[in-house]
């Protein structure tokens, strides 16, 4: 599936790059002995709260989510936001960067061997079995999808090595200047030693990355369902995505629904009407599906007069 956003491919680059290191040499030295001051210039904003300032958003019915942030992805304007710097276990709306640095440093042809880690993650899995060779298309679709611990662990594994997988998210969160977002491990799962967290802000900003500059994610989060045959490597999969959305709101094409005990229910959904692309996370949910139309609704009740 091939999604515009905004007419041509989503995407007229919507998020500037975060400026690099300024070197500040002072004048009249030489250089091998002068005194050199480095600083990161901050990124330029993800979102732009103009528009919120002059409307402010009412209280909305029905709506239980603790942190939540609606972004209009065609002028990146916020047209809601509750507590969405705050920082919360995002679950497993964390795959939505395991996806990223998958799709950045790996091929989907490309076959990964399934180890015995991998194999015997908790639920929820795709079902994978140790020693299976599994392209990385079907993880991804087993990730994303049926949101399978036991894919994300293979696919962190096979491309770059566990550690060095978590490594390059937080690599990725830095490169993006997102200042609550920090993550220990490629599944969501909740941690309690090592500090896993994100923000609704942090969330938006990440899926609307995906969105520009990994737009292949939006065939691993549209699908209903989709089989693959077994084969002499691997065995038949016929991942489900759990995000209740696309069968219910008109319009829905992604991205990642989560749930942890720490995090609650969790939603990153992303909609379109009328060449309008709205962007909501809900995190703390009681209700995320719920949470998430209202939030929806909303916005397009905006966007549109």
């Amino acid at each position: 599936m091939v999604v515009a956003v905004g007419g041509a491919v989503l995407l007229t680059r919507l998020t500037p790059e975060p400026s690099g290191p300024i070197i500040t040499v002072a004048e009249n030295t030489p250089v091998a002995a002068a005194r050199i001051v480095a600083t990161i210039s901050p990124p330029e904003p993800h979102f732009s709260y103009a528009w919120l300032e002059e409307n402010p958003a009412p209280a909305l019915e029905n709506f239980t989510a603790k942190s939540a942030i609606l972004v209009d992805l065609s002028t990146k304007a916020v047209l809601y936001a509750r507590n969405e710097h705050e920082q919360r276990a995002p679950a497993s709306t964390t795959k939505i960067l395991t996806a990223i640095v998958a799709l950045e440093n790996g091929d989907p042809s490309q076959k990964v061997v399934v180890s015995a880690r991998a194999a015997s993650a908790e639920p929820n899995v795709m079902g994978l079995k140790a020693g299976e060779v599994v392209p990385l298309n079907i993880l991804l679709y087993g990730m994303m999808l049926d949101s399978g611990n036991d894919a994300a662990i293979a696919v962190a594994e096979g491309l770059l090595g566990y550690d060095e997988f978590v490594q390059a998210m937080n690599a990725k969160v830095l490169e993006l200047g997102l200042q609550n977002t920090k993550l220990s491990n490629p599944t969501g799962y909740d941690e309690d030693t090592l500090p896993h967290y994100s923000s609704a802000h942090d969330l938006a900003a990440l899926a609307k990355y995906a969105l520009e500059r990994t737009p292949d994610i939006v065939n691993y989060v549209s699908e209903k369902r989709i089989e693959f045959t077994a084969t002499d490597e691997h065995g038949w999969y016929g991942p489900w995505n759990l995000n209740s959305l696309l069968w219910t709101y008109a319009g829905t094409y992604g991205l990642k629904p989560g749930w942890t005990p720490d995090a609650e229910f969790c939603l990153v959904a992303v909609a379109e009407r009328d060449g309008r692309h709205l962007l909501a996370v809900v995190l703390g949910s009681s209700q995320h599906f719920t949470d998430a139309a209202v939030l929806l609704d909303y916005g397009f009740a905006q966007v549109g007069s």
